[in-house]
């Protein structure tokens, strides 16, 4: 608490609850809010440093291309 308290900018979302949530209860809720989290921490950057627009929207296309998917969205990989 008290590091997220020092914290002047930061997404309302982003509390000691919501971390201590996600870490007891994995699954599909709790990576949604982890990755509704990083987008806001994105936002966030890009509203104090507009300059750096072009790398946050690259962190966010790489943040896609790391999303865990479910089985049946993987791509079959090859047979050796």
């Amino acid at each position: 608490d008290y590091e997220l308290g020092c914290m002047k900018i930061r997404p309302e979302k982003l509390t000691s609850e919501n971390i201590r949530w996600m870490l007891e209860n994995p699954g599909q809720k709790a990576e949604d809010l982890l990755y509704e989290l990083m987008d806001d921490i994105l936002s966030l950057i890009q509203e104090q440093f507009p300059d750096m627009k072009e790398k946050v929207d690259h962190r966010r296309k790489r943040m896609a291309g790391l999303a865990v998917r479910p089985c049946h969205e993987r791509p079959l990989l090859p047979a050796l």
